[in-house]
């Protein structure tokens, strides 16, 4: 598997957690659509209402880390696999490369090829995507300025069943050209992202399993300090 650059990886995996994060309205906004035409902002306030009424959530899933113009993976050796935990604005991601907690006060990035974590403060007023992903997506549902813009229609795919959503920066200067996120037509489930950047790279995300807990323990979106022994820790709180 072929390694990125931490900043491109820290955006990858933010990406991702946004997509999975929507997730939830698999149990919370089931619902029938027939149309054949969708306002993009509906699309994404329906995914988005999601959001607010999280409960405690374990997710996994694949990144292909290589894809073509068309979404499609193209070398299996670069995908890779990932967990994420999420409970209100708390949550892990548990990737082979990165780790990220945020128990929504503070987040700590652990770079688990260089042995390095660092410790920002976590503002929940941000809608920055890299910053809160959380605040991220709620922006999506309320049109508030997040830097992103969409295209004024969703498209159905080609085989009809999947609205998709383009989003581009509104800036520039950006390392992401766009990111494409597919809903499915009848009910509004998440089904897929694509993510293209500016430097030709790709990502796609495929969900494996989904998982609904009751309650994670306390402490369970904090970093241990058990296992910042021998770790370069820097902390910007």
């Amino acid at each position: 598997m072929k390694h990125f650059k931490f900043t491109q990886n820290i955006i990858a995996l933010s990406i991702v957690l946004c997509f999975l994060l929507l997730s939830p309205s698999w149990i919370l906004s089931a619902q029938s659509a027939t149309n054949s035409k969708e306002n993009s902002t509906d699309v994404l306030k329906k995914m988005g209402s999601a959001i607010d009424n999280l409960g405690a959530l374990k997710l996994k899933f694949v990144v292909n880390a290589d894809i073509d113009a068309a979404g499609r993976s193209v070398n299996s050796a670069d995908n890779y696999n990932g967990s994420v935990e999420v409970e209100g604005n708390s949550f892990k991601m548990v990737s082979p490369d990165f780790e990220i907690f945020c128990d929504g006060v503070s987040k700590w990035i652990l770079n688990v090829a260089s042995d390095e974590l660092t410790i920002f403060p976590n503002d929940t007023t941000q809608t920055d995507m890299v910053e809160n992903p959380v605040g991220f997506l709620r922006s999506l549902a309320s049109g508030k300025d997040n830097g992103y813009k969409h295209s004024q229609r969703a498209t159905l795919s080609a085989n009809g069943i999947l609205w998709q959503v383009e989003l581009t920066p509104s800036g520039r200067g950006s390392l992401c050209k766009n990111l494409i996120i597919s809903v499915n037509r009848n009910d509004y489930l998440p089904f897929s992202i694509v993510y293209n950047g500016t430097d030709g790279s790709g990502y796609r995300v495929e969900i494996t399993s989904f998982m609904k807990v009751d309650k994670w323990e306390d402490g369970n979106f904090i970093f241990p300090e058990s296992r910042k022994r021998g770790l370069q820790v820097t902390d910007l709180r």
